[in-house]
């Protein structure tokens, strides 16, 4: 339900008025009134949304709008609802009461909108073993008299709807900048953003670290809505600490605006706490031993009656408020989080929930959504090409197969359409190694030697298709339900549902590869390029905004995010360029043979790197195994430098505390050891003393791989470019994330020093940015020293 300025009615659907409805609430007797009856000819379709009626209840003018399949005859009071079922309702039994409500508002709407005393409705039962109907005539008075009785229950949510088409949105408009200035920058980029709203465009804004990026777009945004340019906006992130940021925001302007709505979306995995996704809900605690009261109020109910009390708590709606109400009205978590997003301004959530087409919100974006107008504002941008890459890219084993083929081979399940389906799709595997086997060539791994070889096609074999197809089918049932077979079946199931749904959506941009190392095979699909994803998403917004401080070089991300015909605005950084120093020492190579040969240089430069300033300091790796060796031989020489280790795997409190460390008075000297590209190598926002130097071990760049050569390939024959878009671009692009850590304010003062050999390479150092320049080179940790120290004379003089 929403709130429509030309009407100045709340608009609902009789689709989601019927789940207000109570179980049963007496149907068994209403449904006494209908009698068998014909489907008579006369009707037509009734377009959606085509037929309303206006009525007021409490004080709200509601615009009631017919939803779902109905039919209605042009030269009577008459309408038909059809419903498709497994089986055809008894004598003795009720329509399921949702559905019965739709059909009954349905009917009110039709004879209101012909102002007919009554009406007759149809239900007309569609199933396999054919087609029932029956019919009864309704009064137009009894007709109301159930509506508002719908009506009242949903006046929660329907309070919602009209404060926040009404209040929320002229507090917005009156809204004032939330921060004394505007900083220079910012002003650019918050009219540029204002106008691609307005004008229902596309931006891509390069803005400089410390700009203050995430006001500069979300604070026109919501300007925006007040001014009836568009009616939510959704903030992707690519991290969940670039979302925090916005959410701080929001926090900020909500004294100025203490009726607008905003939440953050987590993924299911993180809210269930069945930890069995897959199942559904048939396993989750919340529905179990429901209390007597609410054993006959079904889930929908119950789940209006959550989100109405957690849109009450306040703007800025937070994960615990939304886990207590759904605990507390036993209802999924996760669903509770999706219908108060319905309400809510702001929707904060990861970019997989707009571009990866198994997972977005299609309560908004799948045919043609539910009627608003959306502005798609796109954070650290940069992210999303190897991010969509990597939704639409997938790879099974003949290994993934081990779990379910025990399980059939010991006899625990006999299933033989599971045991033909995983027989085809090995025969298939088998026939893709023996053209791998065609080109397979001795290669040297840490192993030792393998028989390496592979194939690459513009798709996937029609054999392996149809036989994963099959598995995938023959999977479902156990997956769905428990018993030996249920945990392998669901793992083998997410592994070949991936890789089928590339499949399905590939086109020329899309590449089948198989790979054999001796006689383990790995098949993939892999999306090379995904410009033509991101313009078919962007479509389900009125308007976008896709920003980072690293979006350069142009040519390469207007190209890979399908931005040649839009916008695009790069504005310099507002800092001082001498605030910030960066060094290339050109004597140490990082490459994977020279790692153990250098480490002990290598170590001798770090400790040259922090030595002229004491402070804290974070040192990125191309590896964790690189960072371990570097540590150890660190450790060794500099045993009184107290360290923090980024690990592999890390739990939410464990990053928390690494930045904390950082941010608290705890050490004044710390040297944080991290891997460039991951979690503390950009969206952290640590200024002052909290950073005051970074230090990049490496190019950059991504070990060779056939994906990534088969990706430079493909950009090798579009701009000629391959090597550049498959590896060099990247890597310059992690690297200035990197060092975009050091200078967040005007007041920030700090240094870079950048260590590999490759980067003192004209062509890797002319793609940095112009503050950095001019570079200083040096070959030894003396040297390094020496430029430091006059770095930090100079600032202290």
């Amino acid at each position: 339900m929403k709130y429509d300025r030309d009407s100045k009615r709340v608009v609902v659907s009789s689709e989601e008025l019927s789940s207000f409805v109570v179980k049963k609430n007496g149907a068994g007797a209403i449904y006494s009134l209908f009698q068998p009856d014909e489907y008579r000819a006369g009707f037509s379709d009734a377009p959606e949304n085509s037929i309303f009626s206006d009525l007021s209840v409490e004080g709200f003018d509601i615009r009631l709008v017919i939803s779902g399949t109905v039919e209605t005859s042009g030269d009577r009071a008459a309408a038909a609802v059809k419903k498709k079922v497994r089986r055809l309702p008894g004598a003795a039994s009720a329509p399921e009461p949702s559905f019965f409500a739709q059909s009954l508002v349905n009917a009110y709407i039709v004879c209101m909108s012909g102002g007919n005393p009554s009406l007759m409705l149809s239900l007309v039962f569609e199933s396999p073993e054919g087609t029932a109907v029956t019919s009864a005539s309704l009064e137009a008075e009894y007709l109301k008299k159930t509506v508002e009785g719908l009506l009242r229950r949903a006046l929660p949510l329907i309070s919602a709807a009209h404060q926040r088409g009404t209040v929320a949105k002229d507090e917005l408009n009156d809204l004032g900048f939330p921060y004394e200035t505007v900083r220079e920058g910012q002003r650019d980029l918050m009219v540029e953003t204002m106008r691609t709203i307005r004008k229902g465009a596309k931006l891509l804004a390069c803005a400089p670290t410390g700009i203050g990026k995430t006001v500069s777009v979300l604070y026109p945004a919501l300007k925006s809505l007040g001014a009836g340019f568009a009616d939510k906006i959704f903030y992707l992130t690519a991290k969940s600490v670039t979302g925090k940021a916005a959410l701080d925001l929001l926090e900020r302007i909500s004294d100025g605006a203490p009726h607008v709505r905003a939440i953050m979306l987590e993924p299911k995995e993180k809210l269930c706490s069945t930890d069995k996704v897959n199942e559904g809900c048939r396993s989750c605690p919340l529905l179990d031993d429901l209390p007597s009261a609410d054993s006959m109020i079904p889930p929908g109910l119950r789940l209006a009656s959550a989100a109405a009390e957690v849109l009450k708590t306040g703007p800025v709606i937070g994960r615990g408020t939304v886990l207590l109400s759904a605990e507390k009205h036993r209802v999924c978590p996760h669903e509770l989080f999706l219908r108060v997003s319905e309400f809510c301004d702001v929707v904060v959530c990861d970019c997989n929930y707009v571009f990866d087409g198994r997972v977005m919100l299609r309560r908004y974006f799948a045919d043609g959504g539910n009627g608003e107008r959306f502005v798609f504002l796109a954070d650290e941008a940069h992210n999303l090409p190897d991010r969509i890459r990597d939704m639409y890219s997938g790879s099974v084993r003949p290994a993934d197969f081990e779990e379910v083929f025990n399980v059939l081979k010991t006899g625990a399940v006999t299933d033989e359409k599971l045991e033909d389906a995983v027989a085809s799709a090995f025969s298939s595997f088998g026939a893709v190694l023996g053209e791998c086997s065609e080109s397979s060539s001795l290669k040297e791994t840490g192993d030792g030697e393998v028989l390496a070889g592979y194939i690459k096609r513009p798709e996937m074999p029609e054999d392996l298709f149809l036989s994963l197809s099959a598995v995938k089918k023959a999977l479902i049932p156990y997956a769905r339900g428990d018993g030996v077979m249920s945990e392998p079946a669901r793992r083998l199931l997410s592994v070949v549902s991936k890789i089928l749904f590339c499949s399905e959506v590939s086109d020329e941009k899309f590449r089948f590869l198989a790979e054999r190392e001796n006689n383990d095979l790995r098949c993939s699909v892999v999306c090379l390029d995904p410009s033509e994803i991101v313009k078919r998403s962007l479509r389900a917004a009125r308007a976008s905004v896709m920003f980072s401080a690293t979006l350069s070089p142009k040519e390469y991300f207007t190209g890979v995010l399908g931005f040649l015909d839009e916008e695009y605005l790069e504005l310099d950084s507002p800092f001082d360029p001498s605030h910030l120093s960066v060094t290339v020492c050109d004597s140490i190579s990082t490459r994977l043979s020279d790692r153990k040969k250098t480490v002990a240089d290598l170590a001798e430069m770090i400790c040259a790197a922090i030595s002229e300033r004491p402070g804290k300091y974070i040192v990125y790796f191309p590896s964790f195994e690189y960072l371990k060796l570097a540590l150890r031989e660190f450790a060794r020489i500099s045993p009184d430098v107290p360290i923090v280790e980024q690990k592999s795997s890390m739990t939410r409190a464990e990053r928390n505390r690494f930045i904390s460390l950082f941010s608290s008075d705890k050490h004044s000297s710390l040297v944080g050891f991290s891997v460039l590209g991951g979690m503390f190598s950009e969206g952290i926002d640590l200024s002052g003393d909290d950073l005051i130097g970074v230090v990049v071990v490496g190019a950059g760049l991504s070990g060779i791989t056939s994906q990534l050569n088969m990706i430079g390939e493909y950009y090798d024959e579009k701009y000629e470019r391959g090597y550049e878009f498959a590896y060099l671009y990247p890597a310059v692009n992690r690297i200035q994330q990197a060092v975009g850590r050091v200078i967040r304010t005007e007041n920030d003062v700090g240094c870079a020093v950048l260590i590999d050999d490759r980067l003192a390479d004209p062509s890797s150092a002319r793609l940095f940015p112009t503050g950095w320049h001019p570079i200083k080179i040096v070959s030894d940790p003396e040297s390094l020293s020496r430029v430091l120290r006059e770095f930090w004379n100079r600032r202290d003089g």
